[in-house]
């Protein structure tokens, strides 16, 4: 028997279904390219690869120590470098993390 498909209305769209990336956000970083010049596009991607992943870290520890003034603030600038990357998903997130963090209740993370 096939799975059950869940019904959905159709101005609803699914956290699941949302596309990671935004690629007009990418287009756009693309367009600052200056002839001649170092790979824009390339820097930022090497920058976001670079900065992303200790800011993840200080947000689980921030988490598993409780800390939710660390969760604000980690996630919010997690939030930022996701929207200017265009990674829309990770950008939802680390909103609902930073929203998290902001109420100081951090079981529901």
């Amino acid at each position: 028997m096939p799975p059950v498909q869940e019904a959905t209305d159709s101005t609803t769209t699914r956290e699941d279904d949302a596309e990671p990336l935004n690629p007009s956000v990418l287009t756009g970083l693309r367009e600052l390219q200056v002839e001649g010049e170092p790979d824009l596009l390339d820097e930022l991607i090497e920058l976001f690869l670079t900065d992303v992943p200790p800011l993840l870290i200080v947000l689980r520890e921030a988490v598993e120590g409780g800390d939710a003034h660390s969760v604000e603030r980690s996630a919010h600038t997690l939030k930022g470098s996701c929207s200017s990357m265009g990674a829309i998903r990770m950008a939802e997130i680390c909103e609902k993390l930073r929203e998290t963090g902001t109420t100081g209740d951090l079981v529901q993370t």
